[in-house]
Parts: structure tokens; C-alpha cells; sequence
């Protein structure tokens, strides 16, 4: 694929992305993106030196830019609605896989759809999303400025890595055994590996994807049936 239509495709991504981001740091303001004029847009370029707003909108989607701070320079303290007053809330951005190059799941806790979510923008990479109970965001997880809600699509599409750990007797073709249960449940296995516990035990850690909560459940459940499980769960930091 040419390196210009990856850089213009991401371009175009962290613009919209951004916009997503502003529109709801601006309900926090009762506003939106839709209601701002022209005389907001100039000011916030004159402040801030930038030569477009669009540019502005990239470098939010890019995490170079908070979009908390630049909604309220659009929208000073005076200029504010209470929004009950403007039947608006701060609706969670809806997420997709689909929705490409600057979205980030992240790695310390694997969210997969179904799973409540937040979201952290990281500069230079955009959006990163987590789980909502995910310890690392215990710091960030109140501060509007840092962290987001977020929300599944009704249908996402793609593949989502998850860990699982789980703990067996050992059992002579075992691995294989347990390996041919989740592909036959349509998962694809990325990483496996085996620790001996002790004489009796042993623990298979698993990454594989799965497309949702759902696929996961099924997986889960094939896996319980073989008679060498012991327990199998979900790694979720």
C-alpha cells in the first residue's frame, strides 16, 4: 500500500477522530461541535497560533492537543449552558474496529467488545482504549482531560486479542488438545505456553482473538469441557 495514501488515510482519520473527541468535551460546555461558529473557530486560531482548524482537529485525534482544553477556549466560562438547559449530555463516543489507524487497545488489559470502556489519549497515538475497571487508569479515570467514556458499536467488526490463563493436570497431547477446541470455536491462537506449577499442575497461558464477549463465552465453555481443565479464566491486567 503507498506510503501517501496511509499517511493521507490517517490524516483523515485523526480529523474525524478529533472531531468526535471535541464534540463531546463541547457537551460538557452544553454545546457541540455542529453549533460552533465561525467567530469561536477564529479566536481559538488566534490563541493558539495554529494555522487551521483542521489542523487543530488532527493533532486531537493524534493526542497532541487536548480536546477538553480546546473546547474551553471556544467556549469561555460566560458563554457556558447548563446542559440540562440544552437537553444535551456527554454521550460515550461509539467505537468500531473499523474505525482504523488511531485506535489503540491496550495491552495491559485486552477490553474486547462487550466489555465497559474508557478511553485515554496518548500523545502520538491517538485514542487508547482500555477497560473500565483497568488499574492503570485509576490516576486518570475522573479527569475529563485525560480520560473519556466510550461505547461499543451495535456491530463491530473485527478481531480483538484477549489472555486467558488456564490451569490443567498434565496430560500427554494435552496442548493439542485444548488448542483444537478453541480453533474449532473460530479462534485464532496467537501465543501459547506452558509453566510446570508443581508435579500435578500445570498453567497454559493462551493469547488468542475473538470477535466479542460472546465468542469468548463459547470459547470458555468448549475449553471447560475437557476433563483435564481444572480452571480457565481471563487475564484482564
Amino acid at each position: 500500500m503507498p506510503f501517501d495514501y496511509l499517511k493521507n488515510q490517517q490524516h483523515d482519520e485523526s480529523v474525524d477522530l478529533g472531531k468526535r473527541l471535541l464534540d463531546q468535551s463541547l457537551s460538557r460546555l452544553g454545546t457541540g461541535y455542529k453549533e460552533l461558529k465561525k467567530s469561536q473557530i477564529k479566536r481559538l486560531l488566534k490563541d493558539t497560533g495554529a494555522s487551521t482548524f483542521e489542523y487543530i482537529l488532527q493533532q486531537i485525534g493524534l493526542g497532541n492537543r487536548v480536546p477538553f482544553a480546546v473546547a474551553n477556549v471556544l467556549v469561555p466560562e460566560n458563554k457556558r449552558k447548563p446542559v440540562e438547559e440544552n437537553k444535551k449530555s456527554t454521550l460515550p463516543i461509539m467505537i468500531d474496529a473499523s474505525d482504523g489507524l488511531l485506535l489503540q487497545y491496550a495491552r495491559c488489559c485486552h477490553p474486547i467488545p462487550g466489555d465497559p470502556i474508557l478511553g485515554h489519549i496518548s500523545p502520538g497515538k491517538g485514542l487508547v482504549i482500555h477497560l473500565e475497571t483497568c488499574r492503570n487508569l485509576s490516576e486518570i479515570r475522573n479527569n475529563p482531560e485525560k480520560c473519556m467514556a466510550l461505547s461499543w458499536s451495535n456491530k463491530p467488526k473485527g478481531e480483538f486479542p484477549v489472555e486467558l490463563k488456564v490451569e490443567i493436570t498434565p496430560e500427554r497431547g494435552f496442548i493439542a488438545a485444548l488448542a483444537s477446541r478453541m480453533t474449532e470455536a473460530d479462534a485464532t491462537i496467537e501465543q501459547i505456553s506452558v509453566d510446570e506449577k508443581d508435579a500435578f499442575t500445570s498453567i497454559v497461558d493462551v493469547v488468542l482473538t475473538v470477535r466479542d464477549r460472546i465468542h469468548l463465552a463459547d470459547i470458555l465453555r468448549r475449553a471447560r469441557g475437557l476433563k483435564q481443565v481444572r480452571r480457565i479464566y481471563r487475564v484482564k491486567n
